[in-house]
């Protein structure tokens, strides 16, 4: 039970509509994870090694900090043995997966149980 001292106070105002994707898309900088770069259909291509994403309602980019350190981690081990094999457990939009293979694993394997990941 909580002790309100007066009536709850709020306010609202009115969003105009936008063009909510168009805002996305201008506002999205390419993610950087060492020496791969990870950007949309709409961002220039460059000649540094790079991941094209296309996004869905559920999708991984690189941002959160476990992906980028795991990220960093495939770049500096997966060349260090040969014939490499990934397994990416909850691959979400599989990013890690493709990217081992960008820094030169020989087979990744995704597995991801959750619908709209794997719709994504």
């Amino acid at each position: 039970v909580f002790d309100l001292s007066g009536p709850l106070k709020y306010h609202t105002e009115v969003v105009e509509d936008a063009d909510w994707v168009k805002n996305v898309q201008e506002n999205w900088d390419p993610i950087q994870l060492g020496s791969l770069r990870i950007r949309f259909p709409w961002h220039e291509p460059s000649d540094k090694l790079e991941m094209v994403l296309e996004g869905g309602n559920v999708f991984g980019t690189g941002e959160h900090e476990t992906t980028r350190m795991c990220c960093e981690w495939l770049e500096k081990n997966v060349k260090l043995c040969e014939r490499v094999r990934v397994l990416d457990y909850g691959s979400g939009s599989g990013l890690l997966g493709f990217a081992a293979l960008k820094f030169g694993a020989c087979e990744s394997v995704g597995i991801e149980v959750d619908l709209d990941s794997i719709i994504s």
